[in-house]
């Protein structure tokens, strides 16, 4: 019996956001939302969120609480490792607003962007 070898080696595997939400504006001001992260090496990554306005601005969020986006854990799960962020919307919002979030593995391989619906943050993103 002969097996086959393609010689073809998959180094790493480009990490992905499997849900964005529920976005949910808080009474304090602040907004809550949660972010799935899936990794097939199961390696810690980086995220990038990017508040997009309606006129097509656009501008990096700060996250001020929850899990950061440093480091954020993953697992090889279809549905991805959960991850609580809190951030402050800027005063320069301009709705409906979109969400687009980068996940890039330590490793130094490949970047996925996932941009959401476009949404209101008094209505929120509904839960995935």
């Amino acid at each position: 019996m002969i097996a086959c070898d393609s010689g073809i080696r998959i180094e790493n595997v480009a990490p992905m956001v499997t849900a964005i939400g529920p976005v949910i504006q808080l009474a304090e001001g602040d907004v809550r939302m949660f972010l799935w992260v899936r990794d097939h090496e199961e390696d810690p990554v980086d995220a990038q969120i990017i508040l997009v306005n309606d006129d097509g601005s656009e501008e990096p969020l700060s996250i001020t609480g929850g899990h950061l986006t440093i480091g954020l854990t993953t697992n090889n799960d279809a549905t991805g490792a959960p991850h609580e962020l809190i951030w402050t919307p800027p005063d320069s919002i301009i709705e409906p607003i979109q969400l687009r979030v980068t996940v890039t593995d330590w490793k130094g391989g490949e970047s996925v962007e996932t941009l959401t619906p476009s949404f209101f943050l008094a209505d929120g993103l509904p839960t995935p």
